[in-house]
């Protein structure tokens, strides 16, 4: 009986969980967006992702210099999430070398999204991030 009731428990925590934890990713918050209209994506940015603290995980397409060099250097990071959600993140020289990110590599992040747009397709959102 008692190792019913922990599993109900347990049960019952991912379901109230699961739903928060995917309301921060912007992967997933992304994909949302997929069939949106860009008015709808607008009214969507300022409800759901506006001054949150984001979450996301996906494979580095590519790493750009924007500013300055090595370490101290600014960066852009294309992450793909998904064929339809990208991700690019303003990030510094610190943060990528910590994490060994490069072309191919699946890394996870965190950051605030200040820019949600369709083109074609594809969502992109950019976020001034942390890579972990």
């Amino acid at each position: 009986m008692k190792k019913l009731l922990v599993v109900v428990c347990v049960a019952v925590s991912l379901f109230i969980v699961q739903p928060a934890l995917a309301s921060t990713d912007i992967c997933y918050l992304g994909s949302q967006a997929a069939h949106m209209t860009q008015d709808q994506i607008d009214d969507f940015y300022e409800r759901q992702i506006e001054g949150q603290l984001l979450t996301g995980r996906g494979e580095v397409k590519r790493i750009v210099s924007t500013s300055g060099e090595g370490l101290d250097g600014k960066y852009e990071v294309e992450i793909a999430c998904s064929p339809t959600v990208v991700v690019t993140l303003q990030t510094n020289g610190f943060g990528i070398e910590r994490a060994g990110a490069k072309k191919g590599v699946v890394v996870s992040f965190s950051g605030e999204c200040f820019q949600i747009y369709k083109s074609g397709d594809v969502v992109h959102c950019v976020v001034k991030a942390t890579i972990r």
